[in-house]
């Protein structure tokens, strides 16, 4: 069985959840976007494609919010990014994202794998952030 943008969401959705649970990490998770003042660390999953023809192909887009740290530097207060931690999350969960496989609800199953990543910061929020690009494959 096909699956929607958005139940391919949900499903990964549901497996960060699971897995950051594994990893003792306290982290929320949300799907698409997150609440305007989210203060912390958090996850957002999306996805951004979705082929129906044949083997079915979709693109997600995990993207790990870190706060950026303030330093100051010769007097003067700025925003730098925590690569440490920005490091840490990721490393830690492409150990188990990074060609995870699961079972769908038709019985059959469906994988994920790294296919990107980079780290971008966001200054209008004060937030750096991991940015893992899956390619989900159900089938």
């Amino acid at each position: 069985m096909k699956m929607s943008e958005g139940e391919i969401t949900t499903t990964v959705f549901k497996d960060l959840k699971d897995i950051l649970e594994d990893l003792n990490l306290t982290i929320p998770v949300f799907k698409t976007a997150f609440p305007k003042g989210q203060s912390g660390e958090y996850v957002v999953v999306g996805t951004i494609g979705n082929t129906l023809i044949g083997e079915q192909v979709a693109t997600v887009n995990v993207n790990i919010y870190v706060p950026d740290k303030l330093l100051t530097i010769n007097g003067v207060s700025q925003r730098v990014r925590d690569n440490a931690r920005i490091d840490s999350l990721t490393e830690s969960l492409l150990g188990v994202i990074d060609n995870y496989t699961g079972e769908n609800s038709e019985g059959g199953w469906y994988r994920y794998y790294k296919t990107n990543h980079s780290v971008l910061s966001e200054e209008e929020i004060n937030y750096s952030f991991s940015n893992i690009q899956l390619t989900f494959k159900n089938n």
